[in-house]
């Protein structure tokens, strides 16, 4: 991605994430970025463009901090917990009027966007359950691909949570729930005991 294209994917993606897609014309982005809607247009064809290529750009920014808090010398338990945190922090910060505009006038790109999430949850869940069975944190006989697929339908209804919750000061408890439900369903006893000593840090 050439540094000009970079920059107006960048600038896109804030006034998106801040007042939603349906309400920020071309005209918006090129005035925001100091060019000419002319010059806007000589690196993106039109707005359908450029929103794939910010709903790339968000998937590539989310699957980036991912990674970089699993490489972060944690077990498998610490990944969950740390992964838990991420999720409450996003929720919390989304704009829900994105999630709306993709879904009814850019239907062909929230499905990829969907797609892109289930493959990245279900192939990062299938690697800690694996890695959480290896240090016998997590149960011996756990069939792997089964809870990683399970935890691409928690997901969604972490995502669902948000929509429907009025206070959002309950969204980081109820989802700190569902997580360690999950963990002490698939923790071993070694897991469990770990757990124990460190559920303060799910909060």
């Amino acid at each position: 991605m050439s540094q000009e294209i970079e920059d107006i994917v960048t600038k896109a993606h804030e006034l998106f994430m801040k007042f939603g897609i349906k309400s920020v014309s071309m005209d918006d982005i090129a005035r925001e970025l100091g060019v000419s809607k002319r010059t806007l247009y000589q690196h993106v064809s039109d707005k359908n463009e450029l929103v794939l290529q910010v709903v790339d750009f968000e998937s590539r920014c989310l699957s980036e901090k991912w990674s970089k808090t699993r490489f972060a010398n944690m077990n498998a338990i610490e990944e969950m917990i740390a992964l838990q945190k991420q999720v409450v922090e996003i929720q919390l910060n989304k704009n829900h009027s994105v999630e709306f505009d993709l879904k009814k006038y850019y239907p062909a790109v929230f499905k990829k966007l969907i797609e892109k999430h289930r493959v990245r949850i279900f192939e990062s869940s299938l690697e800690n359950m694996l890695k959480g069975k290896k240090e016998g944190f997590y149960r011996d006989k756990l069939n792997a691909k089964a809870i990683a697929m399970l935890m691409v339908s928690r997901a969604e209804s972490n995502m669902e949570f948000a929509g429907i919750v009025q206070d959002k000061s309950e969204l980081p408890t109820l989802i700190r729930e569902v997580f360690e439900y999950h963990l002490r369903g698939i923790c071993s006893k070694k897991g469990l005991e770990f757990l124990e000593n460190n559920i303060d840090t799910l909060k």
